[in-house]
């Protein structure tokens, strides 16, 4: 039954708790500034503090945790604070207040840094923090890297931890993250770097490390009164022979500034994940003088707006609410200018931008009548499915695990589901009336108290390698709503046998259980860009269809999901007591539904010539007709296999012949079930290969080789409007109405080097988004050329219909004329795109020789440059820490003449150090730069077990990219399999 009290939290909550919810919450939890200060201009008086560290541990500071003041090691063998010398450190450093409890207006703090180990190894630890704030603690804290305190903090984050936030620093204010920037410089090896941190009067930060500029008038910061402190974390010990890390600071200069005239008290919203209906409040405190109301003027994205101006006291307030609703992930300008009544009046301006965060909508349709729906029935349905092996952790093992169709190698038959199934109903479902706060292994974790065993696995034993389908439906007013997914985890953040890999997939719809359902959000380690913290917009408030897929791989893992309310309170689903969204378990009428057993799936790339079409369709509480079953694959009616029956029907097609090669197909399935309800799915996907045409070329418009700006304008990628190819496409900026016709001179400019088989004459299609027809046709046509020149016959290519989205047009404005050009000689030559008319957005290119040639959708896809190296034919070896390759044919189904093996297997792991791995060298030619995706076929044990021989670095040049070391997942057990996953 639902409790008949709220949930509460652990009186900690954790880390990911505090990092990740104040962020979403930042409009709503604001700090204000304590009134206990005295404000007096004349008695502000700025410190000093300033220590090289050479006389042990200067007065008024203290150290915490691993943190000392040593006689050496600084810089010349100076004294230095040594915040850790070792794996598995953090250090505190705190300096008390040495401005008397006065509200620091500004400062600028100097020192030197040192980041990484003796021998110049790669830094394993997790970084250090710089912070300064009312509330940091006497004595050690969570996570040191982050900082601490609700003031301001710079967080130099040297490891990434598989999410790709790192190496980066970041700054932080009240709590959440209010700027980041990826940077590559952070390791210093055995040297010192200067770092400078300054916050100006006007509350903007500048930042610069080792000589680069981070952060330049960053407005981040109102005053507080404080102290100042540093952190530092070397806890990330992963590997075998970790060297030592080191983060040490050494002659350390503080100097404040005192406040000079009225200030800016607090600014919202800041930050990079806003609320889409977060309303601007600014507030001006007097100091100095008062603010005259009148002065003020606000700017919201350029435009002058009139907000509502209030003052109480000393503090004036300035509120404005914009029209409707923030898009989804869009960065807005904020200007304020005042003046104070002095004579004459002192006039300050400050300026900053915020980012939304993502959201997805929920349109009236999804929504089930509410007569639906038992209300007498609240919670949750969860069927559970548990493997005795390990099979890895996705969304697709997931789905074909919870479908039975989740193979076993070792006898080519699904693997036997041996969850317990005691306690679900008739239909294989746990009828869950309560909440979803749940634990593998019983025990409390997470955000929320009072967890219960997860439905369907035991206790004890076997915990790992389950998949819940959960359903329900929610109760949802108008309006956004976030919520979160708790204790998801990734196997690249913690170590082997802790909390790991675990995800989940959302989705909606009048049946969430269709593979071409939206999907709502999604936290898959194959998918960086999953989210645990997620908001949804409702239209129509209403009752809707959700299903949630939750997965775990090795290791205990809990679940929770829950809404995060006005008030930046987490509160578990279904947790009516607490103010939480009301869930309901069963509908009365369910429709059918298409399997994700589908195949080939909706986007599939690379698929067989010889593929089979394959759907599955099953039956909800209405089944489906069997004879309105229609079946199309491109446009054409073909005649499937109609298999089964109720619950589960299966259409299949095999195409005569085979999909020509490079092809992309659209599949289109039409069912209707017993109450005359009609269903329509479609979907593409795409032959492996190229097309077999040396005169047809395909261009993806955000794949350029280069870019130039003009007039104040450049091309920038955008993925505003549905429907692109590829990654997105790229639109002429800003769009202020300028048209430069035919001069190519004062164009911005997209180039594209192509190799060309054939010469001659080539016809231009262009992939477009603009607004030819009707109206003012501002951003209707663009320029295409060769080699540096505009031909006449490809300039001005039009006919874009407003309103029309991204069509195909090889049409100019020159009487309608087709658009072409010449290719003089075959080879490698430049294909240039210019703005004609800013605003326009291209997408994608074709270049074909054929006259009769017309692409449809969104055309053939690119021909991709693929180099393909035989391990085992290498151009030259080094052996380095008695390690070499040595050829092996020892594992059956290598490709060429064998594969390379790094030899002797001592579980010595080099990590990422060049300098100790054995290297095999390859001479390429490489005919087109760009970026290149490094795919690698494998044999290892990534998993399960100890993983000692699962990942392998790539390079180029003699250099290892970041974005190419630690090539892994290559399961134990599996044989040589392909991975493109770091």
């Amino acid at each position: 039954m639902t409790p008949a009290t709220p949930i509460p939290y652990r009186s900690a909550p954790s880390p990911l708790w505090r990092s990740s919810v104040g962020r979403l919450i930042q409009c709503r939890d604001h700090v204000l500034l304590a009134a206990a200060f005295a404000l007096s201009a004349e008695s502000a008086v700025g410190g000093t503090f300033s220590t090289d560290f050479n006389a042990d541990l200067p007065p008024d500071t203290a150290v915490y945790g691993n943190a000392l003041v040593d006689a050496s090691g600084g810089i010349g063998d100076s004294g230095a604070l040594k915040l850790t010398t070792s794996n598995g450190q953090a250090g505190f450093y705190v300096i008390n207040d040495f401005d008397a409890g006065a509200l620091v207006g500004g400062f600028t703090a100097t020192f030197k840094a040192r980041l990484g180990s003796g021998n110049n190894a790669p830094l394993h630890g997790d970084g250090f923090s710089f912070n300064f704030a009312s509330d940091v603690p006497d004595g050690p804290y969570g996570r040191g890297e982050e900082g601490v305190g609700s003031g301001l903090r710079v967080s130099f984050d040297s490891f990434n931890n598989g999410g790709g936030e790192a190496p980066a620093v970041e700054v932080w204010f009240q709590n959440q993250i209010i700027a980041t920037k990826r940077v590559t410089f952070l390791l210093t090896g055995p040297n010192f770097v200067d770092v400078r941190i300054h916050v100006d009067r006007d509350g903007t930060l500048d930042v610069s490390y080792a000589g680069n500029a981070v952060f330049e008038n960053l407005l981040c910061y109102s005053p507080v009164a404080g102290r100042f402190s540093f952190g530092a974390n070397a806890s990330a010990t992963r590997f075998v022979g970790d060297p030592i890390d080191m983060h040490w600071i050494d002659d350390l200069t503080i100097v404040t500034e005192p406040l000079a005239k009225p200030f800016l008290r607090s600014f919202r919203p800041q930050g990079v994940a806003v609320s889409p209906d977060a309303v601007l409040a600014l507030e001006l405190q007097d100091f100095g003088g008062a603010i005259n109301s009148a002065s003020i003027q606000l700017r919201f994205d350029d435009a002058l707006v009139v907000p509502t101006v209030s003052k109480a006291g000393e503090l004036t307030t300035i509120t404005f609410d914009p029209p409707g609703l923030l898009g989804p992930g869009t960065t807005h300008k904020v200007q304020l200018s005042y003046s104070d009544n002095a004579n004459p009046p002192t006039t300050s301006s400050v300026q900053y931008e915020f980012t939304t965060y993502s959201y997805v909508n929920i349109p009236p349709g999804f929504a089930v009548p509410a007569n639906a729906v038992d209300v007498n029935l609240p919670g949750f349905l969860i069927r559970t499915h548990q493997i005795g092996v390990h099979r890895g952790t996705s969304v697709e093992r997931a789905e074909l695990q919870l479908t039975d169709k989740l193979i076993n190698p070792q006898d080519q038959m699904p693997f036997f589901n041996v969850a317990d199934l005691s306690q679900a109903n008739a239909d294989g479902f746990f009828e869950i009336d309560g909440n979803l706060n749940f634990a593998s292994d019983g025990l409390e974790r997470g955000l929320f108290l009072g967890d219960l065993q997860t439905p369907g696995v035991r206790p004890v034993g076997n915990r790992d390698n389950y998949a819940l389908e959960i359903l329900t439906y929610l109760n949802l007013p108008a309006g956004v709503h976030t919520f979160g997914i708790g204790e998801v985890r990734n196997y690249n953040t913690t170590a082997d046998g802790s909390e790991r890999e675990s995800g989940f997939r959302l989705t909606a719809g009048q049946n969430p259980r269709d593979l071409f359902a939206p999907e709502i959000a999604v936290f898959d380690k194959s998918r960086p860009e999953g989210q645990k913290i997620f908001s949804v917009l409702v239209e129509q408030a209403g009752i809707y269809p959700f299903r949630l897929l939750w997965f775990s791989g090795i290791g205990i893992s809990g679940l929770e999901w829950y809404s995060i309310n006005s008030d930046g309170q987490a509160v578990l689903v279904n947790d009516v007591w607490a103010g939480g969204i009301q869930s309901y378990r069963q509908a009365l009428i369910t429709r059918p539904y298409v399997q994700y057993t589908t195949s080939p799936r909706p986007n599939e790339r690379n698929v067989s010539g010889e593929a089979v079409i394959e759907a599955s369709i099953v039956d909800g509480s209405v089944a489906v007709r069997g004879d309105s079953i229609e079946l199309r694959l491109n446009g054409a009616r073909v005649t499937p296999a109609i298999l089964g029956g109720s619950p589960l029907t299966t259409v299949s097609y095999d195409p005569p012949g085979n999909l020509p090669s490079g092809s992309t197909n659209t599949v289109q399935l039409t069912f209707v079930d017993a109450n005359n309800v009609s269903a329509t799915r479609t979907w593409t996907f795409v032959v492996e290969g190229t097309i077999d045409d040396p005169g047809l070329l395909v261009i993806e418009a955000e794949r350029f080789d280069s870019k130039s700006e003009a007039s104040g304008h450049t091309w920038e990628p955008t993925t505003a409007n549905a429907g692109f190819s590829g990654d997105g496409a790229m639109e002429a900026l800003p769009n202020v109405n300028l048209n430069v016709n035919i001069d190519t001179t004062i164009s911005p400019r997209l180039d594209y080097f192509i190799e060309f088989n054939l010469p001659g004459t080539y016809y231009v299609w262009v992939r477009g988004l603009a607004d030819s027809s009707p109206g003012p046709g501002q951003n209707d046509s663009v320029n295409v050329g060769i080699d540096g020149t505009l031909p006449a016959t490809s300039d001005r290519i039009g006919f874009f219909p407003q309103g029309a989205g991204y069509v195909w047009s090889s049409r100019t404005l020159d009487g309608n004329t087709r658009a072409t050009f010449t290719v003089p000689t075959p080879g490698r030559h430049q294909v240039n795109v210019w703005m004609r008319e800013d605003g326009f957005i291209i997408d994608k290119i074709v270049l074909t020789t054929n006259p009769e040639f017309v692409p449809t959708g969104v055309g053939p896809v690119e021909k991709p440059v693929l180099v393909v190296v035989e391990a085992e034919r290498f151009d030259g070896t080094a052996e380095a820490n008695n390690h070499k390759w040595e050829l092996t044919t020892a594992n059956a189904g290598y490709s060429g003449d064998g594969a390379m093996e790094a030899t002797p297997n001592v579980n010595l792991n080099v990590n990422i150090n060049t300098a100790a791995s054995p290297r095999l060298d390859y001479n390429i030619e490489i005919i087109k730069p760009g970026t290149y995706y490094v795919w690698v076929r494998g044999l290892a044990d990534s998993s399960p077990g100890l993983g000692q021989n699962d990942s392998v670095n790539v390079g180029i040049n003699g250099a290892l990219p970041a974005t190419s070391d630690r090539i892994g997942f290559f399961p134990q057990g599996a044989g040589y399999v392909w991975s493109s996953t770091t």
